[in-house]
Formats: C-alpha cells, sequence, structure tokens
C-alpha cells in the first residue's frame, strides 16, 4: 500500500519492521529448526544475499522518493503494436485486471467510485489499443481501392482454417493415442475361497506370482482356437487382447490354511446340513488384485458363483464330515474357467464365452492326527481337485487352472482423456472454444462505433489529462472531465467529430 500511496515514510517503517524479522529468523530461529549454523547453510546464505540486493534497492527508492506522476500502466506509456499485444496478454490473465484495479482504486485518492473507475480505465484500454493498431498502420499506409494482401490473406485465413481442422481433430487424435499408449494391467495377487453358508470357508488361496503367468503367442493361440471355435462374436472377444494380457492362475488343490471351524459351529453347520428346508449355498468367490498406475482403475475386483439348495453338496459335504476318508462331494460347473478382469467394477465370468468350460472339482476333506494316537487330530483342511480336462498343457492336471483376461489401461499421462472419453472430449474441447470462437464474431457489428475509430488522439489525450489531474489532486476537474468522457461516449455525433480521419474545419458565414 505504501507504494501505492507513494508513502515514503511507510515504507521506511515496514522495511525497518521486515529488517529485524529477517536477521532474527535467519540467524536464531532458523539454525533452531534446521539444526544447522547459517555459515553451513547455503540456501540460507544465498536467500539472506537476496534480501540484501533487495534492502540496498529499497533504500536507494526511500532516498530518491516515489515519482510525482505515474499516469497509467508501464505498457500503455508509449503506444506501439508491441505494446498492445503485451497488454492485451497480459490483461488476459485470469483476475489480473480485476486485481489491479481494485488495488488502484482503493489507494488511490479519486472521486470515482469503483463502478466508474472500471469504466474509465475499459474506455483507455481499448483507445490505447485502437490507438497502438493506428500508428502501426502509418508505417504502412494503403491507398484507397487496394486489395488485402494474399500473403496477408493466405497466411492468416489459412492458419485459422488449419487451427478450425486440428481442433475437430483433436479429440480423436488423443483417443488414438490413448488406445495405443494403453498398458497392460495384469493382476498381482489372486484370492480364491470356497465357503458353505456363514461359515468359516472351507477353501481358500492366495496365488502369487509364482502360480501365475501371461500367456505366449502360441497358448494364446490355442486357447482361442479351443474356446472361441468359428464363433464370430467370441472371435471378436479375443481380438481385444494381447496374448500379455491374459493371465494363467494354477490353484493348488490343497487349501492354504487349516480349516479353522469351532466345535459348536461344526455342530451347527451338520446341522444345517441335514435341514433341508434352511436356505444354504455353496459360494466360490474370487478376487483379483492389481497395481493400478492412475486412480481411474480399482485396485481389486472381485464376484461369487453360488449354488443354492444342492442336495447332492449338502449330502456329500455331511458325509465328508462324518468319514473323511471314504468320501469326495463332486461339484459340477461350480468354478469358471474364464474371468473378466475390467478396469473397474465386477470380474465376471465369461459364461456366454466358454458355455461348457465351467471346471468341475472334486471336494475332500484331509485330516492330521498324532503319530502316538489316532484320535488326536491335529488339523484338517479341504482339498480340491480338478476332474475336467485342461484348456492347455502343461503344469499339474488336477489342479484348478484359470484364466483371467485384464481390460488395459490409459498410461498415467493420457488416464484424464481416457477418463472423459470421446464424447466427453468433444463436449468439453470443441463445444466450449466453438462457443468462445462464436462469441468473438456475434454482433461485432453493435461495436464499429467504439473499435473503428480512425483518430483515437482526442479521447485518448483526454484520458491522459484525468490520470493526470487525479495525480495533482484536482479532484473537481477530474469529476468534470470523467463526465465529458461519458457525455462523448453517449453522443454519437460527438464521437464521430472528435475522431474523425481528418479535422473539422469550420467556416465563418459571411453576411
Amino acid at each position: 500500500e505504501e507504494h501505492l500511496r507513494k508513502m515514503i515514510r511507510g515504507k521506511l517503517v515496514f522495511q525497518g519492521v521486515l529488517l529485524v524479522v529477517v536477521h532474527i529468523w535467519i540467524f536464531f530461529v532458523l539454525p533452531d529448526i534446521s539444526g544447522k549454523a547459517f555459515v553451513d547453510n547455503h540456501t540460507a546464505q544465498l536467500w539472506y544475499f537476496c534480501k540484501c540486493v533487495y534492502f540496498g534497492l529499497s533504500s536507494l527508492q526511500i532516498a530518491a522518493g516515489y515519482p510525482t506522476r505515474v499516469l497509467g500502466n508501464f505498457l500503455t506509456k508509449e503506444p506501439s503494436l508491441v505494446n498492445a499485444i503485451l497488454f492485451i496478454v497480459t490483461m488476459s490473465i485470469p483476475f489480473t485486471l480485476e486485481l489491479r484495479e481494485l488495488l488502484d482504486w482503493a489507494c488511490t485518492d479519486t472521486v470515482l467510485s469503483m463502478m466508474l473507475w472500471f469504466k474509465v480505465q475499459d474506455v483507455f484500454a481499448s483507445v490505447f489499443v485502437i490507438k497502438s493498431f493506428r500508428e502501426s498502420e502509418k508505417a504502412s499506409p494503403r491507398k484507397l481501392g487496394d486489395l488485402t494482401s494474399r500473403l496477408v490473406k493466405y497466411l492468416v485465413g489459412g492458419l485459422g482454417v488449419a487451427a478450425i481442422i486440428a481442433l475437430l481433430w483433436a479429440p480423436l487424435v488423443l483417443m488414438s493415442l490413448v488406445n495405443s499408449s494403453n498398458m497392460a494391467n495384469v493382476p498381482t495377487a489372486v484370492t480364491i475361497d470356497l465357503s458353505v453358508g456363514g461359515f468359516e470357508p472351507l477353501f481358500k488361496f492366495t496365488t502369487e506370482s509364482s502360480f501365475s503367468r501371461q500367456l505366449d503367442e502360441a497358448d494364446f493361440a490355442k486357447l482361442r482356437s479351443d474356446v472361441a471355435g468359428t464363433d464370430p462374436v467370441a472371435l471378436s472377444f479375443f481380438q481385444k487382447y494381447k496374448p500379455s494380457d491374459i493371465t494363467r492362475v494354477h490353484v493348488p488343490g490343497e487349501s492354504g490354511s487349516v480349516w479353522g471351524i469351532s466345535p459348536p459351529a461344526r455342530r451347527l453347520l451338520k446341522q444345517q446340513l441335514l435341514d433341508y428346508s434352511e436356505f444354504l449355498a455353496v459360494r466360490w468367490s474370487w478376487s483379483i488384485l492389481r497395481s493400478p498406475q492412475t486412480g481411474l482403475v480399482a485396485e481389486t475386483v472381485a464376484s461369487v458363483r453360488a449354488f443354492q439348495n444342492s442336495t447332492e453338496i449338502r449330502a456329500g459335504i455331511e458325509n465328508c464330515l462324518l468319514d473323511p476318508e471314504n468320501y469326495v462331494v463332486p461339484l459340477p460347473g461350480l468354478i469358471p474357467s474364464l474371468i473378466h478382469a475390467p478396469s473397474n467394477g465386477e470380474a465376471k465370468p465369461l459364461i456366454a464365452l466358454n458355455g461348457s468350460r465351467l471346471l468341475n472339482v472334486n471336494l475332500s476333506l484331509s485330516q492330521t492326527t498324532n503319530a502316538t494316537s489316532t484320535t488326536s487330530k491335529l488339523g484338517e483342511w479341504w482339498t480340491l481337485n480338478q476332474s475336467s480336462t485342461p484348456l492347455l498343457p502343461g503344469g499339474n492336471a488336477t489342479d484348478i487352472e484359470i484364466f483371467i483376461f485384464s481390460d488395459q489401461v490409459a498410461s498415467p499421462e493420457f488416464s484424464v482423456f481416457a477418463n472423459q472419453g470421446i464424447i466427453g472430449l468433444y463436449l468439453s474441447l470443441v463445444l466450449v472454444v466453438g462457443q468462445f470462437l462464436r462469441l468473438l464474431f456475434k454482433n461485432i457489428s453493435h461495436n464499429i462505433m467504439f473499435d473503428d475509430i480512425p483518430n483515437p488522439d482526442a479521447i485518448y489525450e483526454l484520458c491522459k489529462n484525468i490520470f493526470l489531474v487525479r495525480e495533482s489532486g484536482l479532484h473537481s476537474l477530474e469529476e468534470r472531465l470523467v463526465g465529458q468522457l461519458f457525455l462523448i461516449y453517449r453522443t454519437p455525433q460527438k464521437m464521430v467529430e472528435l475522431t474523425r480521419a481528418t479535422p473539422v474545419i469550420y467556416k465563418v458565414k459571411q453576411d
């Protein structure tokens, strides 16, 4: 404020307080916080050097004093094409114009209200730009009837057409770049779970990278041939994936944890298995963990497949609990061998794609007993063995084999565009820019009176005079000059007379 109001005493007080605060901070507070002395802190030394230069320049300004006449922005001192372009660009920065004018109005002695101040400044800005263009036109005068240069037409018009065409094609090009830069989003871990009702899971296993691998070209071709065959829908589905997008997961037949059900829960499970009127479901669930590069991709996708109130399965599990060595529970078509893992949402099984490719497995209960006692059980766990023919050779034929189709995701550089989609890009880019261009050229005929002034010198000098009398403290004269400026803009005849390309010659009438 002391700069805007030219208060030398205020600046002196401010610089004195700042000098004390800086030295207390740099020599006492900062070493205590950082634990490093000033002589060992090179960053602090550089900052202190810059502050010393600032204090030196401020002392010179205090000694010399502020200028008594400051008329307008430094870019508006001399009308020229370069200054006009720089002024337009500077004023186009968001909040630059508003912040500067509000500070000037608040810290300057004037009779104008805030809105009148903004109107005067807007008049001066427009007149300055017009005068700058008129001065540039004097350097290359054009005769009446001269055609516009073809070089100018082709340069300006050609660049404009090219820019509009590029704008229309930009969303398509961006989406093409997004699709070409997609990355694989393969699983890092897969957890499968077999449970009955709400009881402790019978079978649970989490596979890491050692139990999974991406397909190669040969395995991908065989899988596509066996699953898709000649079905055009299935073949089109496979065309969306590369071999590296499909993960072959082997799940060992034995559960990764001991069945830790409590004796009361075990008795309740037996009761519900025998009570066929009770609702009881056998659920096979899976959870796929990835390492997403962006927040637009879910870290985990999961799903579940269930058999409800199956008499054979309920009876088989009950028999396994009674005599685990002699009973095996067949689970036909419970486990899907092909699973789709999208970037977000549910990892659904590809039932429509694989059809009969639902795995048949056999469930059994294994137990281990104390070596010295046949009745003291140390633990029990469930085992799942695949009875279906594997889709691909290799690995243990009895292990459960699952193929996960992972959708590719956009790279972090293009994740914003991928989230918008082609429709979103057109709405946010093409329509917004197109509407902005339409506003530039819409109703421009209404501004002919103000934008096509042949000679803005009279209005330009009037604005300068308003600034001058304001700086001189002649506020009554300032108000009269502002009233005269507004009268000119309200009276078309006065505007025409003052802005003619050639001065008006008044003739004295002879009697």
